[in-house]
């Protein structure tokens, strides 16, 4: 094979140099023929592709560019696949399989259609990262780099981390895969339901675990399709203002399961956890905007949420002294004796029902008299002004 390479080589140059082209037409053809050492044939074919478009610019009365030619060699996947495909593999270029190229989500889109930095053949040893900006305008990280680089809002976590100098971050690519990207539909899709754990755990491999031991992530493993995943509570393409696990968006968060009536009706959910909470101490600081008050996570968890029957959970009767005492240092086991998330309703609310109506009374008869006596006041103080008593 090597005697057939040099032997193409020694014609192509006496060729080209009795016809007296430019270096230029002349040069690359024959680069190509090197790159392309385990497959003298395509060397071949890719050799008279250069020819054919250096010829129809000389006979337009114009001498191609480098860029020119590039560009015609470019529309042709098969000329890329010449050394990154299986059958002619050059050393040190990334393997490409047609197959999954053709089976992935961006089926039909040329090679050039990403890799816009690759201008020129054969191209730089490493070309700059794929921007997937053009099609996917404002989901990308790119797109929020781009953004916060013109001090717009904050935008996702880990392009705000990569602003103030955090290292070695994901990319598109590195949760979407490369070649292979499937949709998220796609039960082997690297961010469908049943992969996203996996692949959010390639950095996060702590609570990656802790998922798939909590009631979610054994629900995820038996493919529930209720259960939440990863994406569910951390959204990666959103705003950090609309984040779902922020101090009070992690409320509305958990809320959007647990205050679904059919969910409630389809797993036996208790209701009316969300209304219980905001109507407590604790809900209604958080709803004023108070950043340290206790939210769902506080209380049960954020990766490992187990059930309450559990004897690990952190809302297990036993556990709830440790809980409580995160921010309560004093309380003791008797906090476990009464209801946490109580609605203040006649059926279910007994003693609390009845003093909080009690209370309600309270303060409406306590301002009602405090309005009635500052109105007798000030009609007192206008009768004397106007002279009509002492």
């Amino acid at each position: 094979m090597s005697r057939l390479r040099l032997c193409l080589c020694i014609s192509i140059i006496s060729f080209l140099r009795r016809l007296r082209l430019p270096s230029v037409g002349w040069a690359i053809p024959v680069r190509a023929l090197l790159v392309c050492r385990r497959s003298p044939l395509l060397a071949l074919l890719v050799a008279c592709a250069w020819l054919m478009a250096f010829s129809a610019s000389a006979r337009a009365g114009g001498k191609p560019s480098l860029l020119q030619i590039s560009a015609t060699l470019l529309q042709d996947d098969g000329f890329c696949l010449g050394c990154h495909g299986r059958a002619s593999h050059a050393k040190n270029a990334p393997l490409i399989d047609r197959a999954t190229l053709q089976d992935s989500a961006h089926e039909g889109l040329k090679c050039s259609g990403c890799h816009t930095a690759i201008t020129t053949i054969p191209h730089p040893p490493r070309p700059a990262h794929v921007d997937c900006t053009p099609c996917h305008p404002g989901d990308t990280r790119q797109a929020s780099l781009k953004a916060q680089a013109g001090k717009e809002a904050p935008l996702d976590q880990h392009s705000t981390a990569t602003r103030h100098g955090a290292k070695g971050l994901p990319e598109c690519a590195n949760c979407h895969g490369t070649h292979g990207i499937r949709l998220i539909s796609d039960v082997n899709s690297r961010v469908g339901r049943n992969s996203i754990a996996s692949t959010c755990g390639a950095c996060h491999q702590q609570e990656a675990r802790l998922y798939r031991e909590s009631v979610h992530g054994a629900m995820t493993l038996r493919d529930n399709p209720d259960t939440p995943t990863c994406v569910t509570c951390h959204p990666e393409h959103a705003r950090l203002g609309k984040r779902g696990v922020f101090q009070h968006g992690v409320v509305k968060t958990c809320g959007s399961c647990h205050e679904s009536a059919a969910l409630e009706a389809k797993y036996a959910i208790p209701g009316d956890r969300l209304a219980s909470y905001l109507g407590s101490y604790h809900g209604i600081a958080t709803k004023l905007g108070y950043q340290r008050t206790a939210n769902c996570a506080s209380c049960h968890g954020n990766h490992l949420i187990l059930p309450s029957e559990d004897p690990r959970s952190a809302t297990n009767p036993a556990n709830l002294p440790r809980t409580c005492g995160k921010c309560h240092p004093k309380v003791n086991e008797n906090v476990a004796r009464g209801k946490v998330h109580i609605m203040a309703t006649a059926e279910s609310g007994g003693l609390v029902y009845r003093i909080n109506v009690a209370f309600k009374w309270f303060t409406l008869c306590t301002i009602g008299a405090l309005v009635g006596h500052i109105s007798l006041e000030l009609f007192a103080r206008t009768r004397r002004r106007r002279g009509g008593f002492e």
